[in-house]
């Protein structure tokens, strides 16, 4: 199985490496409330609560259940967000990103998203991918569109009390063009 640890993704505009401490500072600053509007997670309350998560993503990824990948612009080396794949000790991982509002509007994530996806279609043999995302969040569902995904569900969750989210769950087939529901 490959090692998770060394895993270098190049697209067209971005590179993909595996999350490391050194973006924590990075993390924290440009994951905001902007960014979370339609996510589950609400920002960190400081660095050493974003250390955490690091950690938790690191020691998730030694254990093979997820990759979170640092997206950095391959012209200037900015950090641009996280994307991510999580569950991939099952058959159905899910899909997961997030790009810090300077950077909305180039594109970035679904070019982040089809180059794990394409990657990880080659290592892994998956029946499909999940990917939950708010209605509301139209480059997120543009995202899950432009991979075929089929939308499986809606809910409305509520997140906290301010906070109300409109879920679609997507179902996005493997590369080989499937969606094995078996």
């Amino acid at each position: 199985m490959l090692a998770l640890e060394h895993l270098l993704l190049e697209a067209e505009r971005l590179w993909l490496r595996p999350i490391e401490m050194g973006d924590a500072q990075n993390i924290d600053t440009h994951f905001t409330e902007g960014v979370t509007k339609y996510m589950f997670p609400s920002p960190n309350a400081n660095l050493i609560e974003t250390e955490g998560f690091v950690r938790g993503c690191i020691l998730k990824r030694r254990k093979q259940e997820d990759m979170i990948m640092t997206i950095i612009l391959k012209d200037s080396y900015d950090f641009i967000g996280l994307v991510g794949i999580h569950r991939i000790d099952t058959k159905t991982p899910e899909l997961g990103i997030w790009i810090k509002e300077a950077a909305f509007g180039n594109g970035y994530g679904m070019e982040a998203v089809h180059t794990l996806v394409e990657a990880f279609d080659e290592m892994r043999d998956f029946d499909y991918y999940v990917y939950p995302v708010d209605s509301r969040n139209k480059p997120s569902q543009n995202i899950a569109l432009s991979l075929e995904g089929v939308l499986m569900s809606h809910k409305q969750e509520i997140v906290s009390g301010d906070k109300t989210l409109e879920i679609d769950t997507f179902h996005i087939p493997t590369l080989k063009g499937e969606i094995n529901h078996e």
